[in-house]
């Protein structure tokens, strides 16, 4: 799309920059029957717009800085600025997609209760599609088939709801539709006792197995009994009763115990059925007893205990027996509780202590339609024992030193639930046992000891182990290949540190230093091979002359220990020459030299006089040295240590 810059400048500051596009740019995929507002940016005041349509056609009346484009096509538009009359803006293409077309189908008329099925349908527009379901009643959905349960309905007519379906292609074009579901209600159903004090209900005559005859009698009450065209009385035990509403009021005899569920179904005239249900209660309030066998006094933790339910074999089915031990678990048992109908046990193990209150109480809650009745046995005291553990510190530790054994054991509860312990420590070195609470033990020997704890009540002991680690001292020790030597010296280093005793990896610290000597003055070194302060054997390069000192410093549980060795490093001498004034032959000189020995053994002297007599000698200082003709000649010196010779020398001249 073209996009025109304007830039309106004087001699002293720009006036104003503009820079005109239309917005938006495009391409612009339309929707089938929407449209799209084009709009021209970035103009200044007083511009004047002519938009043309996608022939290059003025489109008649259209000249404001927007336009509404509702078909396909390149738009465009002509800009008269005041400065840049006529100059066109575009194209901004726009194209036509179609919109999706869609629709659905379902099963109407169904019955409340019963879901609806829709499957959907979607022509035209461009997958992938997005559905968007709402079903009238509040319910949505996104699936392409959908189903439905309506919210329940109840009566003789039938309820409308209106399901729309919202289809969008890839190209965020929509299409909807819309359909009228209709829902049948379901027959409204109920029945009432003829005996309004207890309806449904027996247990105030308290029936016996001998006695159980209980006569029940309903009436119909339905609100929708005018679409109802047959009933089913299914009364729980076995037996029937059906027809029309001519069936009322029905009467019922129940000749066995229990409760049971009367379940009356129904058909209405619009084909829907519906049924309802009723507890009728043939019982009497339930019996029960609990007790114990054995001891249920200061039992150690696990400890089973037997409890017998007796007294439950006149209830009805469906009595249940919950038994609640007191410690947190509960058991749950169905009526009968054997086929034997005998007293009944139940073992439960006690895992955990009753402490701090004195004792656990059982409790039995038997319960039918009639209600719950309760039964307790209590008195179990449970106690249990310690759980031994201990921490040490330090560990490692050394050998000399206090390491002391703190004690964090669950004291466990002894008789009356007292917190009453008795410790006893076996340090694992031959030394006596100790009673104390957390002791604190001095090893004499490095190794590895096995600490042994036992914490002990009225219910046993416990007994836990730890291994403590002891460490010797260590002292450090080291060799080096080199310990005089000429610069520059490479010395290595063996580390010969025992730390077989020291329970754990030593730490290894090098470092060196430095005194002037040898003609030395300042330090200058480092280490070789990629070793480093932190090596076991480190290596080393001395280049200046001087005396360095290596010192290992080796750091355990024991402490920190250091060990030095010292080196020598020489070099050749220093040699200079006094300077020789200029003379006349025939002459004499005496030359002066200065040698510093930068070793420890004796220098040598090597001088050399061309053109003089003698042409050489061998000591620092040569003596007389004649000179007949005339010339520039070089006297040279050579000194020589245990490192090397140092070479100097000066220009004699003589003159005529």
């Amino acid at each position: 799309m073209k996009v025109l810059c304007s830039f309106l400048v004087s001699l002293f500051f720009i006036a104003g920059i503009y820079c005109q596009t239309i917005n938006p740019s495009g391409p612009i995929n339309l929707c089938q029957g929407s449209s799209q507002v084009l709009t021209v940016t970035g103009v200044p005041g007083g511009t004047t717009f002519q938009w043309q349509n996608p022939l290059g056609i003025n489109i008649s009346g259209e000249n404001s800085i927007s336009y509404t484009a509702n078909s396909a096509g390149n738009y465009y538009v002509i800009l008269n600025t005041g400065t840049m009359p006529g100059d066109t803006l575009g194209p901004v293409i726009v194209t036509v997609v179609p919109k999706p077309t869609a629709s659905f189908t379902f099963n109407n008329n169904v019955c409340s209760g019963i879901s609806v099925q829709f499957n959907s349908n979607v022509t035209n527009g461009t997958a992938p599609y997005t559905y968007a379901w709402t079903f009238g009643d509040g319910g949505v959905s996104a699936l392409p088939n959908p189903s439905h349960l309506y919210n329940p309905a109840l009566g003789c007519g039938i309820i409308n709801y209106t399901a729309t379906l919202v289809v969008t292609d890839a190209n965020g074009c929509s299409g909807t539709f819309a359909s009228t579901v209709n829902i049948k209600q379901a027959p409204d159903v109920q029945l009432q006792d003829l005996d309004p004090i207890s309806p449904f209900s027996n247990c105030e005559n308290s029936p016996t197995p001998g006695n159980p005859n209980f006569t029940l009698t309903v009436n119909n009450i339905s609100p929708s009994m005018t679409c109802i065209i047959s009933y089913t009385i299914a009364w729980g035990d076995g037996f029937f009763t059906s027809g029309t509403g001519s069936i009322f009021p029905a009467t019922h005899t129940y000749t066995q115990l229990g409760a049971f569920n009367l379940v009356v179904t129904v058909l209405s005239n619009n084909g829907c059925s519906n049924a309802q249900t009723y507890l009728v209660v043939n019982q009497s309030n339930p019996a029960g007893s609990l007790g114990t066998l054995g001891n249920t006094v200061n039992l150690c933790a696990p400890a089973t205990v037997r409890f017998t339910i007796s007294n439950w074999q006149l209830n009805s089915t469906g009595t249940t027996y919950n038994l609640n031990f007191g410690d947190g678990d509960i058991v749950t048992l169905a009526h009968p509780l054997n086929p034997g109908f005998i007293t009944d046990t139940v073992d439960h193990i006690y895992a955990t202590t009753s402490c701090p209150a004195s004792s656990f109480t059982a409790t039995l809650t038997v319960t039918n339609a009639c209600g719950s009745t309760p039964y307790t046995a209590g008195g179990i005291k449970v106690l249990i024992k310690p759980t031994a553990s201990f921490t040490v510190a330090p560990n490692p530790g050394c050998v000399n030193q206090s390491i002391c054994f703190t004690n964090t054991s669950i004291a466990g509860s002894g008789i009356n639930c007292s917190a009453t312990t008795t410790n006893s420590w076996n340090f694992g070195d031959g030394s006596p046992i100790s009673n104390l609470q957390s002791p604190c033990h001095i090893y004499s020997a490095p190794g590895v000891y096995t600490v042994t704890l036992t914490i002990s009540n009225y219910c046993g002991p416990s007994v836990t182990t730890r291994q403590v680690c002891i460490a010797a001292p260590i002292t450090p020790a080291f060799t080096i290949d080199n310990s005089v030597g000429c610069s520059p010296l490479a010395v290595s280093t063996n580390n010969t540190t025992n730390i077989s005793s020291s329970c754990s990896t030593a730490v290894y610290q090098w470092s060196v230093s430095y005194a002037p000597g040898f003609c030395g003055t300042t330090s200058l070194w480092n280490y070789t091979n990629g070793t480093n302060a932190s090596s076991t054997n480190p290596s080393f390069s001395f280049i200046n002359p001087g005396t360095y000192t290596i010192t290992l410093t080796v750091t355990s549980v024991c402490g920190t220990v250091t060990t030095n060795r010292v080196i020598a490093v020489k070099k050749p001498p220093t040699v200079t020459i006094n300077p020789i004034a200029n003379s006349c032959a025939p002459t004499t000189i005496q030359p002066v030299a200065n040698a510093v020995n930068c070793g420890t053994l004796a220098m040598t002297y090597l001088w050399s006089f061309p053109g003089g007599t003698p042409s050489s000698a061998t000591t620092l200082n040569p003596g007389t040295i004649v000179y007949s003709t005339p010339g520039t000649y070089t006297i040279t010196l050579s000194v020589t240590n245990e490192c090397g010779t140092t070479t100097t020398s000066i220009p004699v001249t003589v003159n005529v």
